[in-house]
């Protein structure tokens, strides 16, 4: 009797191995396709993100090359003599009649050049800063060129203030003249006010090519400070 129990004792120890091989077989599988997919998914995000960045960083430099553009042509403008040189003629001009006690007949044939010829304010655009300062592709640039652009377009502010001062000086001189006032008032605000356009105007230039040819600009300044006299 025992015999029999001995030999139906040996297929059931080998269903259990073969049971437990199996159950590991499983756990084996089910954590390799585990893995696989987890694997995938991080490989997917990893794909889309770099899909992602390389957009931006081509959507970065094509708006980079549009920017470089707005302002070459805006210096151009500032640069042309039609503006800046024809500011500072004007300004010697004004100038050589901006005195206490000056007459209307010293001072006419100053307000006739300004009158005559006009100011000549210069039509700079910022269109395309505009459009990128407010959306987040600035984060994408180096800090140094997104501080650059900022100053450049802060002084586009003030080349704006500074042109409605000159244009308020220029409208309110010929009633002032009419009404019999003293011409030296008005030679002397039009004349600062030259002066201040074309202060901006020359700092503008400088930004513009702090941004247009960095190394250039870099080495003019520190040839400037190398020339100035010790403090």
């Amino acid at each position: 009797m025992l015999e029999p129990e001995a030999t139906g004792s040996v297929p059931t120890a080998k269903a259990a191995r073969r049971a437990g091989l199996n159950w590991r077989v499983w756990l084996f599988t089910g954590l390799f396709e585990a893995a696989l997919i987890v694997l995938s998914v991080l490989l997917g995000l990893a794909i889309t993100g770099w899909v992602q960045d390389a957009a931006e960083k081509r959507r970065v430099g094509d708006l980079r090359g549009y920017i470089r553009q707005e302002i070459a042509s805006n210096r151009a403008i500032i640069a042309d003599d039609q503006h800046l040189g024809h500011h500072r003629r004007l300004k010697e001009i004004v100038g050589k009649v901006a005195y206490r006690g000056v007459t209307l007949e010293t001072a006419d044939p100053a307000f006739d050049a300004v009158l005559q010829t006009g100011i000549h304010l210069p039509p700079v655009d910022d269109s395309v800063w505009r459009s990128i300062s407010s959306a987040d592709l600035l984060r994408h640039m180096p800090p140094d060129e997104v501080f650059a652009l900022a100053r450049v377009y802060r002084t586009h502010d003030d080349l704006e203030l500074i042109q409605q001062a000159v244009y308020t000086s220029l409208t309110q001189m010929p009633a002032g003249l009419m009404r019999g006032e003293a011409p030296a008032g008005a030679a002397v605000q039009l004349s600062l006010s030259l002066s201040d356009l074309i202060a901006v105007e020359e700092r503008l230039i400088e930004r513009y090519d702090a941004v247009l040819d960095p190394a250039k600009a870099a080495k003019a300044e520190t040839d400037a400070r190398s020339a100035a006299p010790p403090t």
